[in-house]
């Protein structure tokens, strides 16, 4: 069975290079340096592939000239560019009840390659936005700094910023985007939320006649998603579990709700296995960081989940025929 490659949601790509123009930056020079097609950038719902959209982080920071390019672009990015996603949480009748809808939806985003996921551990408790998946560096602090400005724009004061990873601009920078101080080389990409501004009745005029709009376009978008595959849903978590070190099949299976013979069965119905898995989001994940100059080599074995970086670049000149640092040299 043929897995479709990952792709990226036109709308979401569209916001992107707004927020770059936010910024200053030419956004039209960055989509025609990045080879997107202007016409399948104005089709609203149009799936561009994820190994396109991903050239225009390079060729942004070719114009920004400086750090922190996705923190920033993620704070200048206006609200309601995102669409539905920015007005599901704005339309609902609590920010938690409009979290769980836009984490429906996202699956609309960047269907295989990254996640977003809405948690709370008991109903009337604090809750985590958490993000994940396979992305380019910067992709890390704009999807974090937009949600953390959207929540903001909507009322809602996040008690807690995490990254996996280090930082890729100042610590100032940080403390400046989100008035409170991040903390990296966590073990996700989160959002603490208080139960407080989860509950709290939204009041907002400007949203309130919004809700049965939006909720027809999140069903109308969610049937025109095909269903995750097993080897969608395993690549998801195994991205989540590197950081941490070794990822074994049972962990894959736990976070999954499945049992590990089930996972197995549905990945070789696909032609896939827990291990080859593995073996291939490392190495795509890898080419992905080591394309920017933000992360050390050391860093991006540490993200692959190898505790030495040796080991690491044993494993990439197998995967590519040279060491990381001879590759990103180019």
């Amino acid at each position: 069975m043929s897995v479709p490659a990952p792709t990226l949601w036109s709308t979401a790509l569209r916001a992107c290079l707004s927020g770059f123009a936010a910024l200053g930056l030419d956004a039209d020079a960055i989509r025609r340096g990045s080879g997107i097609d202007a016409a399948s950038l104005a089709d609203p719902d149009a799936r561009i592939p994820f190994a396109i959209t991903a050239r225009i982080w390079p060729v942004a920071q070719a114009q920004w000239g400086k750090p922190g390019l996705g923190l920033h672009t993620g704070a200048a990015l206006p609200f309601g560019e995102l669409g539905v996603l920015d007005y599901a949480p704005a339309s609902a009748p609590t920010l938690a009840e409009g979290l769980a809808s836009m984490a429906r939806v996202f699956r609309v985003v960047s269907h295989g390659a990254t996640q977003f996921e809405f948690e709370r551990r008991r109903r009337d408790g604090d809750g985590t936005i958490r993000f994940s998946g396979a992305f380019p560096p910067d992709v890390r602090d704009y999807a974090i700094s937009s949600f953390f400005h959207r929540m903001r724009h909507l009322g809602a004061s996040p008690l807690e910023v995490t990254f996996v990873g280090p930082p890729f601009d100042t610590l100032r920078a940080y403390e400046r985007a989100f008035g409170i101080c991040p903390r990296f080389d966590a073990d996700a990409n989160l959002l603490r939320l208080s139960a407080g501004d989860l509950d709290r009745p939204r009041s907002d005029a400007r949203y309130r006649g919004l809700a049965p709009i939006v909720g027809r376009e999140v069903e109308r978008l969610l049937t025109e998603v095909p269903a995750a595959s097993a080897t969608a849903e395993a690549r998801r978590v195994i991205v989540r579990l590197l950081p941490s070190g070794t990822v074994e099949g049972a962990a894959v299976a736990r976070a999954l709700s499945t049992s590990l013979r089930t996972l197995q069965r549905r990945l070789a119905e696909e032609g896939a296995t827990i291990r080859g898995l593995v073996e291939s989001t490392r190495e795509e994940l890898a080419v992905s960081y080591l394309s920017s100059d933000r992360l050390r080599i050391a860093e991006v074995a540490y993200l692959l989940g190898y505790s030495e970086p040796g080991t690491f670049t044993t494993a990439f000149k197998r995967w590519r025929g040279v060491a990381p640092s001879d590759f990103r040299r180019g």
